[in-house]
């Protein structure tokens, strides 16, 4: 019978009793342009939404047990249309983890199409119109101290988020409008809490489709936070 080995095992080439390894680990990792964070259930009353990203900017939106919402941010505001095919590509992802097959590489169209983004899915073309959700003043805000805050109510929330989906639909003709996927751009605005775009949709999304948008969506810094506002569901 052999005898047992209680130590290391000589090599046969040999026959020290030391080994050398050498490994080579190869790792990716993916960086994503931004970090958000949301606490609350999708669903709840409470619900905190904490979103920065590479751009400059961070904003911070809590809704109220009493139907307020607090909003702040601060950063530099953006520069021309930079982050316009972000928020494209973000509503084509959330697009596609749904079933759809809209090519990823959104690009920008000429100027004279009167539209920021055109992407296929070998059937048909989406047209995408970007209006983002914080208005000028907000902008000059960051320019001159680099931060604001504002408390708003349920309903000067859903005036502003309406006179968006207006003014955007007064620059298109009838039958041009038709053919446009207007997207908001709401990654740093508080438009876009679960239960207020739940009320939103139930009072207004008949007078949203009325407009002749062939879609409407707000798209928040999350794929939970990106919302069809023409549509109940």
């Amino acid at each position: 019978m052999p005898e047992d080995h209680h130590g290391p095992c000589p090599i046969p080439e040999c026959g020290g009793l030391s080994r050398r390894i050498e490994l080579t680990i190869h790792a990716e990792a993916k960086v994503s342009d931004s970090f958000t964070v949301h606490t609350g259930d999708l669903q709840a009353q409470d619900f905190s939404i904490r979103h920065s990203d590479f751009n400059g900017l961070s904003s911070a939106t809590d809704a109220r047990h009493d139907g307020a919402t607090t909003s702040s941010i601060a950063g530099k505001p953006p520069q021309g249309e930079s982050d316009v095919v972000q928020v494209c590509n973000a509503l084509i992802s959330h697009l596609n983890s749904r079933g759809g097959n809209w090519r990823a590489d959104c690009k920008p169209s000429g100027p004279e199409e009167g539209v920021d983004c055109v992407t296929a899915d070998g059937q048909s073309t989406m047209k995408m119109q970007v209006t983002r959700l914080l208005d000028q003043s907000t902008f000059k805000k960051l320019a001159n101290r680099g931060q604001c805050s504002d408390e708003f109510s349920g309903q000067q929330m859903a005036d502003q988020l309406s006179a968006a989906i207006e003014s955007k639909a007064n620059k298109f003709a009838d039958q041009h409008r038709s053919s446009i996927v207007l997207v908001l751009d709401g990654r740093h605005a508080p438009h876009v809490l679960p239960k207020f775009l739940d009320k939103f949709c139930d009072d207004n999304s008949e007078a949203v489709r009325d407009l002749g948008f062939e879609a409407v969506w707000i798209v928040g810094p999350t794929s939970e936070l990106i919302r069809r506002l023409d549509s109940l569901h």
